[in-house]
């Protein structure tokens, strides 16, 4: 994302990163300096300068005539996160006197996979002693494996069946298992999914035909259900580890056969 654009998301205007910027670069400016090398309006730049002394962002000399130099991007940086977390805080407190605590058991609609990896994300943070999950191995982000790893810890009961492309199947976790008919799922569904119970919500869906429809909910019946789709999953993964050789005899070096139902 352009830094103009990403700066704006935390209340930084347009001339106000230029300004920033310039004195990353050149430093020690008077602030007819700085409205040269930013290519701010000198009528509009001590404006400017005075709100990044008052964000924080700059600082200035008592002396005449006054020079502005920008803070590290390190300390800048630092003193964006605290005040972005203090304003989260102060939303959460605000906005939890009208949060009304209910399990509706509605099935509400999540529009992307990357909100949907947000939603499991939060899920996993809320997780306590239940966790069920079909994922992808490239959208296991360091974020979501973490999360994994402590949870596995402490959930009473773990079970993450691993998709991949590649047949990379290399987490940190003990309670998982590698699903092995990706390349025949993908041709029958023409997409990718998400599945996850987490205590007494669900989360799945995918993105069949590159249409996205992800679907969030308490509903009990699809939590059930959903719950008994991974286990199942399990149940057969966990049957053709323990075959072994003896598995691939039988059903074939793919295991094929075991998808011969019909």
């Amino acid at each position: 994302m352009d830094i103009i654009q990403l700066m704006k998301k935390y209340n930084f205007t347009e001339n106000e990163t230029k300004a920033y910027i310039s004195l990353l670069q050149y430093s020690n400016m008077s602030g007819y300096e700085v409205s040269k090398q930013s290519g701010i309006p000198r009528s509009k730049i001590y404006n400017i300068l005075e709100i990044l002394l008052n964000k924080g962002a700059i600082l200035s000399t008592q002396s005449q005539p006054i020079k502005y130099s920008a803070v590290p991007v390190d300390e800048f940086i630092a003193q964006l996160k605290i005040s972005t977390s203090l304003d989260f805080e102060n939303m959460e407190n605000s906005l939890g006197e009208f949060n009304i605590q209910s399990k509706n058991p509605e099935l509400w609609k999540i529009n992307s996979y990357s909100n949907a990896l947000t939603k499991l994300k939060l899920m996993l943070r809320q997780a306590t002693s239940e966790v069920y999950i079909q994922i992808w191995e490239n959208e296991i982000d360091n974020e979501i494996l973490a999360l994994l790893v402590a949870i596995e810890k402490k959930a009473d009961k773990f079970i993450l069946i691993c998709f991949s492309e590649n047949q990379h199947y290399n987490l940190p976790l003990k309670k998982y298992y590698k699903h092995g008919f990706e390349h025949a799922k993908i041709q029958e569904d023409n997409g990718r999914w998400l599945s996850a119970v987490i205590d007494n919500q669900v989360l799945f869906g995918s993105n069949i035909n590159s249409d996205y429809d992800f679907v969030w909910t308490y509903n009990s019946t699809m939590v059930f259900l959903t719950k008994e789709f991974i286990i199942h999953d399990a149940y057969t993964a966990h049957i053709l580890e323990k075959l072994g050789d003896h598995g691939k005899e039988v059903f074939g070096d793919d295991y094929a056969k075991v998808r011969d139902i019909y």
